[in-house]
């Protein structure tokens, strides 16, 4: 992978690992850096690697009227690529003053793929994705709009 351009790409990988580490090898002259690419097939004990876990974040605030379709679309989708990936949807309802947030609880007691975390009162976007971030288990994150603007077959 080579990046250019001379200004510094940044990314979250959480947790770190193996390719957290690999990214570190970038030096402070980005044009013409390359990377190393590590075999994420195997861990350092020579054995196959689970399924990399991907978190679905998805912040939430007001959205009742949504939230139940758009989860259960969510979920069904990614069930799609299990032989793949593991994953995790995180609801961060913020501070939702509708039904969002018992709603979003629900769905993570009949789902055990769902999680749901909550603000008391609403802290914006921002927030409500460092919280996502935070809490995020995945190898691989993604933010979506609870609303699917962007298709997750897409």
């Amino acid at each position: 992978m080579v990046f250019g351009g001379g200004s510094p790409l940044r990314f979250f990988i959480h947790p770190p690992n193996e390719l957290y580490r690999y990214c570190l090898l970038m030096t402070t002259d980005y044009r013409d850096t390359v990377l190393a690419q590590p075999d994420l097939t195997m861990n350092t004990l020579d054995t196959p690697l689970a399924r990399p876990l991907v978190t679905l974040i998805t912040p939430a605030y007001n959205e009742e009227a949504i939230i139940v379709q758009s989860i259960t679309r969510l979920c069904t989708f990614m069930e799609g690529l299990r032989e793949r990936y593991d994953y995790e949807v995180l609801i961060v309802n913020d501070g939702s003053v509708d039904q969002t947030g018992p709603l979003a609880d629900g769905l993570a007691a009949d789902h055990p793929k769902v999680r749901a975390v909550h603000h008391k009162v609403n802290r914006n976007l921002g927030v409500a994705l460092q919280t996502g971030f935070h809490h995020a288990w995945g190898t691989y994150v993604i933010v979506l709009d609870i609303d699917l603007s962007y298709s997750p077959e897409e």
